[in-house]
């Protein structure tokens, strides 16, 4: 039997399951006036206003400016990464031992960057133990970096209560992730979500 559809536009329990929700907690979904939008968010984010004006306070980076202040960050990380290694191969005389050293500096690097852009700690020690993915996750980290504080990436259900999906100020049609406070102040939001608990409280 399918279930009928809510009766206007808003956030409301998603059909499906949504990034950041799981089968205990599919999420919420927005419905605008035609129907399904592609805005999501996890069970226990925070609801912004209906009258909130849905878009970031300062506006983010374009692409290329993303991408240039990206390869900023990438090619010196790189760099440092190739000098620890050709030093500590010349230090010792054995090149396993410079390539252990880079293996040591990258997981370093990556378990100190993984929770500003939505990776776990963890992820070093799966870095270091296959050769060369750090160029590859070091170019993503770069670029999700070269973006904050705006999100185009789904934040993790850890996160997901801090982060609200927005519109994009200047692309029609795409979606950013922000923080709360981004968009309004945290105490509106916070007081907002306390006064619609106090009403479903029998």
């Amino acid at each position: 039997m399918t279930e009928p559809l809510p009766a206007g536009p808003g956030w409301h329990p998603a059909p499906s399951p949504v990034r950041g929700g799981s089968a205990l907690r599919p999420g919420r979904r927005h419905r605008d006036g035609e129907g399904w939008s592609n805005r999501t968010m996890a069970a226990g984010a925070l609801i912004p206003p209906a009258d909130l004006a849905l878009s970031p306070s300062t506006p983010p980076r374009s692409s290329a400016a993303r991408n240039a202040l990206a390869l900023a960050m990438f090619l010196p990380a790189v760099g440092a990464g190739y000098g620890v290694h050709r030093g500590v191969a010349w230090l010792t005389g054995l090149d396993r031992a410079g390539y252990a050293a880079t293996a040591l500096f990258v997981a370093g690097l990556v378990a100190w960057l993984a929770p500003k852009v939505s990776y776990r700690r963890r992820d070093a020690v799966w870095v270091a133990a296959v050769p060369y993915s750090a160029l590859y996750l070091g170019w993503r980290f770069a670029r999700r970096l070269a973006y904050l504080p705006h999100r185009d990436w789904p934040p993790r259900d850890d996160e997901a209560p801090g982060w609200i999906q927005v519109s994009h100020p200047t692309e029609p049609g795409a979606l950013l992730y922000v923080q709360a406070c981004d968009t309004a102040p945290a105490a509106q939001l916070v007081g907002m979500q306390d006064e619609r608990r106090r009403r479903a409280v029998p």
